[in-house]
């Protein structure tokens, strides 16, 4: 057991992400609460709050001055541009002002076309090792001995940038059957902390899902996706139904669907 845990603990290290026991209690012996910065991730010079931001006249001036250089961005290694991608000042906000409505596919398509950080995320050729690796090693469960404001719609946005279709359309189907376990058993976790995950914060790992499925063209949950309303907007605008009481039903419906994708 004692060998089977100094291993685990160093692929953390080879991986530069680490477990601070500080910020943890038991279930940090598992998992990981803190996924430490890369060495030269992009510290915006203009960030939100300060004088220069207030100066600036609107949002469209504040976008282009946090836009990463193309000098810089061509030195950085693919999870330091992850990481500095994630970072823009208006990614995560953006997306959470959006949940739970039609604008979402629409906010995520505008960043990954639009700023500099995600154009060039989307050409590396060891960009789905980097996105498969990190969500790997993230875990709902870390709410609890973090700063709970900022965790969950950093989670969420984490989860609909590995969803985008350029990403999914270079995964295999072995990658994506992994990546569907992965995020069935995050939804899992959501939910026995529904006091710190709200409908949008759990719904995000169960798009990846039927993104991936969508992508397969995978015949069972196509036949629900043509005939299912709920499921083809949930699927093509993240959209939930319109009677909350059938937000349920849709998402065991994505579950067993998703079961019998990893099975298939």
């Amino acid at each position: 057991m004692k060998k089977a845990v100094g291993i685990f603990f160093g692929a953390f290290i080879l991986a530069t992400i680490s477990c601070k026991r500080k910020n943890v209690l038991y279930a940090c012996e598992y998992v990981i609460c803190n996924i430490d910065k890369p060495e030269g991730t992009y510290d915006y010079p203009i960030k939100p709050g300060t004088a220069e931001w207030v100066a600036l006249p609107n949002k469209s001036a504040r976008y282009e001055a946090c836009q990463i250089p193309l000098e810089l961005i061509n030195q950085m290694h693919t999870a330091t541009l992850l990481q500095s991608s994630l970072d823009f000042p208006y990614f995560s906000g953006d997306l959470l002002l959006n949940y739970g409505g039609i604008n979402i596919p629409v906010v995520l398509n505008s960043f990954m076309q639009n700023f500099s950080g995600f154009i060039e995320l989307r050409k590396r050729t060891d960009v789905i090792n980097v996105l498969l690796s990190r969500y790997q090693n993230m875990c709902p469960l870390c709410i609890n001995y973090t700063a709970k404001s900022w965790f969950s719609p950093n989670f969420s946005a984490f989860e609909l940038v590995i969803s985008y279709p350029d990403f999914i359309s270079k995964m295999s189907l072995n990658e994506k059957k992994g990546l569907v376990k992965e995020a069935l058993n995050k939804y899992t976790q959501k939910k026995s902390l529904s006091d710190n995950f709200a409908m949008y914060a759990v719904s995000t790992s169960l798009y990846i899902c039927v993104q991936i499925m969508f992508s397969e063209n995978f015949n069972s949950f196509m036949n629900k996706y043509n005939s299912n309303n709920n499921i083809q907007n949930f699927t093509s605008m993240f959209a939930w139904p319109e009677n909350p009481q059938d937000a349920p039903r849709l998402f065991d419906e994505i579950v067993e669907e998703s079961n019998t994708f990893i099975k298939n």
